[in-house]
This record gives structure tokens, C-alpha cells and sequence, in this order.
């Protein structure tokens, strides 16, 4: 599992693209770029854009889920 301040750090990323064009055209490339790391630093902590996005996914499905318990 992604440590929380890297899947913090990611989601801060993709919503900036997300904000400035579509999502489906983010790859590694591309967000190494915006996240200023290498594609060894990417690799080694998300693993891949997909494994990133379940992650990021999870997390949202976990605090909405919270958000409806309360």
C-alpha cells in the first residue's frame, strides 16, 4: 500500500490535471513531470498509474463511506 503522504502528494497531482485536461491522457511521463521525480522515484512508490489510481479510488470510497456513517 501507498504510504498516506505520497497518495496525498498524487492526489494533489491528478487534481491539478484533472482541473486542466482530461485524466485519461495522464501516463508516468506525465506526471513525473508535474511531481518533479524520476521514473524510478514513481516506480518505487506507486508501481504503476493503475495501481496509483485503485489507491486513490479506495481512499475516496473509504472517507465517503465514513462521511455516511456520521
Amino acid at each position: 500500500m501507498i504510504t498516506s503522504i505520497k497518495l496525498l502528494e498524487a492526489n494533489q497531482i491528478l487534481a491539478q490535471v484533472l482541473d486542466s485536461e482530461r485524466g485519461s491522457e495522464i501516463n508516468v511521463k506525465k506526471f513525473c513531470k508535474l511531481a518533479a521525480c524520476s521514473r524510478p522515484t514513481f516506480y518505487a512508490h506507486y508501481g504503476s498509474m493503475r495501481q496509483l489510481s485503485a489507491e486513490l479510488l479506495c481512499k475516496e470510497a473509504r472517507l465517503a463511506l465514513v462521511l455516511c456513517h456520521q
